[in-house]
């Protein structure tokens, strides 16, 4: 029961890390790709 709890927490987890990574790819990686056209 215990391991089923962590492993929704993981996901959970992991799922608002990659908002947060697609958050910073936009931020930073946009104005460069900008920039070189």
């Amino acid at each position: 029961m215990v391991n089923f709890v962590i492993a929704i927490c993981v996901k959970y987890f992991f799922k608002l890390i990659n908002k947060h990574i697609i958050k910073y790819i936009l931020i930073i990686e946009l104005p460069n790709h900008i920039k070189l056209m």
